[in-house]
């Protein structure tokens, strides 16, 4: 679904990629998760249901938009508006 150019930055759970999407060449931030990494935290797993809930109601020009959520049986990626000049 993407054409992922290259890694933009990193956290503890989660690494950010600049991506392309295929299907209308929207350049978007793709951040990835390990459900292992998140999981195995207390809270882990609310946290990140949270984030992604309280994110997905958000509708604000000053604030980083949602634009979709991929699941697989190992990572979570979050299709982010990719927003540039530091």
């Amino acid at each position: 679904m993407f054409k992922v150019f290259k890694k933009i930055g990193k956290g503890n759970f989660a690494s950010v990629y600049l991506a392309d999407r295929i299907e209308d060449g929207k350049l978007m931030a793709i951040k990835a998760f390990s459900k292992a990494a998140v999981y195995s935290e207390e809270n882990g797993k609310e946290g990140l249901v949270n984030e992604i809930t309280l994110m997905r109601q958000m509708d604000h020009y000053h604030v980083m938009k949602l634009y979709e959520v991929y699941e697989t049986g190992n990572s979570l990626y979050m299709g982010l508006e990719l927003l540039e000049g530091g």
